[in-house]
C-alpha cells in the first residue's frame, strides 16, 4: 500500500525586532525565524525574498509571512510591530528675568512630555539631564528638548530673558 505524506507546513518559531533608534527613522530590523524546507520570506504578502532578514524599516505594523518556495497555500504569518521613539513636546517654559542690570541670576524652566529627555538652551550646543537652567543673563535663548540619544526627536522654542534697563545720566 502506498501512503502520501503531506509535506510539513512552514512555521515561524520567532520574530527578532530591532527597533528604529530616532523618530522618522527607516532603520528598523524583522528577522523571521522559522522551519521551512525551501522558505521564502515577507513582511507585505506580495514581494517575498530568501532572505528571513528585513533592514530599513520605518516603524509600523508589519504581517510577516514565511512560505515554501513558490508555495500559495501553505504559509505561516504573524504580526511584528516596530517602534520609533516619540517626539517630546514642550508643554510650557516659565523664566525669570535677571533682577539687574549686568547680573546673571536669572533662570529658564522647561516643562516637557517624553521618555528620557536632555534639555538645551544654546541651540543644542550643549545639553543636560535638567529642565532648569540658573545663573542666565539677559538675552535671547534657543531651548530644544530631544529623547536622549537622537538627532529628529526634538521639540523647540525659545526665551528672551530681559534685565531692568540701566538708568540714563
Amino acid at each position: 500500500m502506498l501512503s502520501l505524506v503531506a509535506p510539513a507546513a512552514p512555521q515561524i518559531s520567532s520574530l527578532d525586532i530591532i527597533e528604529p533608534d530616532d523618530c522618522g527613522s527607516n532603520n528598523g530590523t524583522i528577522t523571521i525565524n522559522a522551519t521551512a524546507n525551501d522558505p521564502e520570506f515577507s513582511i507585505d504578502g506580495i514581494n517575498w525574498q530568501a532572505s528571513n532578514v528585513f533592514n530599513g524599516l520605518p516603524q509600523g505594523d508589519y504581517t510577516v509571512f514565511i512560505r515554501e518556495l513558490g508555495a500559495t497555500n501553505c504559509t505561516d504569518q504573524e504580526m511584528a510591530t516596530l517602534t520609533a521613539p516619540a517626539p517630546p513636546v514642550i508643554n510650557f517654559v516659565d523664566f525669570v528675568d535677571p533682577t539687574d542690570c549686568g547680573v546673571d541670576d536669572g533662570s529658564i524652566t522647561i516643562s516637557a512630555t517624553g521618555t528620557m529627555l536632555e534639555f538645551s538652551i544654546d541651540g543644542g550646543a550643549n545639553w543636560q539631564s535638567s529642565n532648569t537652567f540658573s545663573g542666565l543673563g539677559s538675552g535671547s535663548y534657543d531651548i530644544i528638548v530631544r529623547v536622549v540619544g537622537t538627532i529628529n526627536c526634538t521639540d523647540q522654542d525659545n526665551a528672551v530673558l530681559s534685565a531692568p534697563a540701566a538708568p540714563i545720566i
